[in-house]
């Protein structure tokens, strides 16, 4: 390589890394734990792993602020600010990983940059649902180390590192495979189950195995939607059973993340949304003519809702794009379901964005 192309790929690569990280710097405090991982290396693994979180997140649901990752022997965790006296937009995770396992760092490290994502401070006197903000940190985590088997082909932080995604790959394939994660019975059944002993913190229920039953759930919602990610910037502080929870959570996220929400609810056969009966028959849903009524659908009538769209989102003209609209292309979507009547029983990602066994 010549001179000036070595110069030309060291400005690049400076840019790129430069402009991936904006709202987030990211620090590794040195510590004899980390044992023979260089810091340098710690540190670009955890940006990658953020990378793929912030990449999926609107501007105004990005993390922004100073992340130090501090080595605790008694980790992972993601620390509340009242520990080490930080401001609003510094944070802190410790973490246990060393030497050079570094499918062990992400998974540590993906779980406690899920508790950021989650604003973790936020909940800090609400301790009864944390089985359930747990639940979704392992599913971050898993959703976050088989993502990254992918990625690494082609964006690894290294390129020593891009057979690594083979061993990422190995990792998920255990977390998912594991007798204790397995569940035969459907979300509902899981939360009739469980819920009442993990909102009781001495009951000894908790494990994250068994809370990663429920979430791992919820796994195609978001490999097939990974924007569902702003869903989860948006958690609300409640001690409330599920059963109201999710329609606080419902209520509370922007209207283009309500159909993430749901389609989580809908796993654990809870209704956020009230059905108001009409006579849909001969509407036509298909707002954009692809011959489906489908999420995209869906997704446009709800960006209807909330601005000019280049669709017909007055699906039934009334003159106006509302939650009627809505309502009517997610019913026209569960007539499309039911008009495939598969043969067989399987799993798949619904219409609307709720996992459907059938």
């Amino acid at each position: 390589m010549s001179k000036r192309k070595f110069v030309l790929c060291a400005l690049l690569l400076l840019l790129l890394s430069t402009n991936a990280f904006p709202q987030l710097n990211i620090r590794v405090e040195q510590s004899a734990g980390w044992e023979d991982a260089p810091t340098s290396n710690i540190k670009s693994l955890c940006e990658n792993v953020a990378l793929h979180f912030q990449e999926q997140l609107r501007d105004e649901h990005k993390v922004n602020g100073k992340l130090t990752i501090v080595y605790d022997a008694d980790g992972p965790i993601a620390f509340y600010r009242s520990y080490f006296d930080g401001e609003p937009d510094e944070y802190r995770i410790g973490l246990s990983a060393a030497s050079l396992y570094w499918a062990q760092f992400s998974y540590q490290f993906g779980h406690e940059f899920c508790h950021i994502l989650q604003k973790h401070d936020d909940f800090k006197n609400y301790p009864t649902n944390s089985w359930f903000k747990e639940s979704i940190c392992e599913l971050a985590t898993l959703w976050v180390i088989k993502r990254m088997s992918e990625t690494w082909q082609n964006r690894a932080p290294y390129p020593n590192w891009v057979s690594y995604r083979h061993v990422l790959k190995s990792r998920a394939d255990y977390l998912t495979s594991r007798a204790a994660v397995q569940y035969d019975g459907t979300g509902a059944d899981w939360l009739k189950e469980w819920e009442t002993q993990l909102r009781d913190h001495d009951s000894g229920a908790f494990s994250y195995t068994r809370v990663s039953q429920l979430s791992y759930k919820f796994l195609p919602i978001f490999e097939e939607h990974p924007e569902a990610w702003n869903a989860i910037r948006q958690m609300p502080v409640s001690n409330a059973k599920m059963s109201v929870y999710m329609k606080e959570w419902y209520d509370a996220v922007d209207v283009g993340d309500k159909v993430f929400v749901e389609a989580i609810a809908t796993e654990m056969g809870i209704p956020v949304t009230t059905v108001v009966p009409i006579a849909i028959a001969a509407i036509d849903a298909d707002v954009n003519g692809d011959g489906y009524v489908d999420l995209s659908d869906v997704l446009i009538v709800r960006s209807g809702m909330q601005k000019d769209v280049s669709y017909d989102t007055d699906i039934n003209n009334d003159g106006v794009t509302d939650k009627i609209d809505l309502l009517i292309v997610k019913a026209k979507a569960h007539e499309a379901i039911a008009a495939a009547a598969p043969s067989k029983r399987k799993i798949t990602l619904t219409t609307w964005g709720a996992v459907k066994r059938r």
